[in-house]
């Protein structure tokens, strides 16, 4: 039986099941009937709510963004390291990030939440490293961040 639940819930359940299927099978585990099962919630209540998948999607590309970000910042008194994996929480939630990222290259749709994550992530980065390097030493930075976090499950 699906849960009956309040729109924030529901959305928070949303996010939380269609993460746990892109740590789990990458970006090709979504559908609409799998992130209904594994959240709980009907497909035509996501319909209803959010439209279409797409959207689901760009909702739930944001939320994450905005919990990564606060993640990062949280853990920013570690410095730039504050960017790498160091639990194996992190580790499922960089894995999370990079599938994000795949769909990201492959939905034009999703380019301003990533647009907007990558600006938030390079000028914390650029704080974090005491504005010490050029403008592309963040922009390097972070493809060596995401490299890392990366290879750190493997």
């Amino acid at each position: 039986m699906p849960m009956l639940i309040d729109t924030i819930t529901r959305t928070g359940a949303l996010v939380q099941a269609i993460n746990w299927l892109l740590a789990d099978g990458g970006p090709r585990a979504l559908s609409l009937r799998e992130i209904g099962r594994t959240s709980r919630v009907s497909p035509s209540s996501i319909l209803h709510h959010y439209g279409q998948l797409d959207q689901l999607l760009r909702v739930a590309a944001h939320w994450t963004a905005r919990a990564r970000h606060e993640a990062i910042t949280e853990r920013s008194r570690d410095g730039a390291s504050a960017f790498l994996p160091a639990t194996d929480d992190d580790v499922v939630d960089a894995r999370v990030w990079l599938a994000w990222g795949e769909l990201w290259r492959s939905d034009p749709a999703l380019e301003v939440v990533f647009d907007e994550c990558r600006q938030e992530e390079r000028a914390l980065l650029a704080k974090l490293t005491d504005y010490r390097f050029s403008r592309q030493g963040p922009d390097t930075l972070a493809a060596l961040i995401d490299e890392r976090g990366g290879l750190s499950d493997s």
